[in-house]
């Protein structure tokens, strides 16, 4: 009988396993990460929307103060 060697090592399935596992991670962290740059967008727009009311309330405020400065 001829002993012939397993055409995949033990070695060579691991390292296939690790590769398969750090491309599952790295899709999971790239998804994780878009997940964020949505959230940060979201945020971004809340913030200046809010800014920009903010500016428009307190110009509205100081107009009236101004005018009933001058009574």
């Amino acid at each position: 009988l001829e002993i012939v060697a397993p055409l995949t090592t033990p070695q060579q399935l691991l390292h296939k396993e690790r590769m398969r596992l750090m491309l599952q991670e790295k899709a999971r962290l790239q998804q994780q990460l878009q997940q964020v740059h949505d959230t940060n967008a979201t945020l971004e727009a809340s913030v200046h929307d809010t800014h920009a009311k903010s500016t428009t309330m307190l110009a509205d405020i100081e107009e009236r103060l101004n005018a009933l400065g001058s009574i």
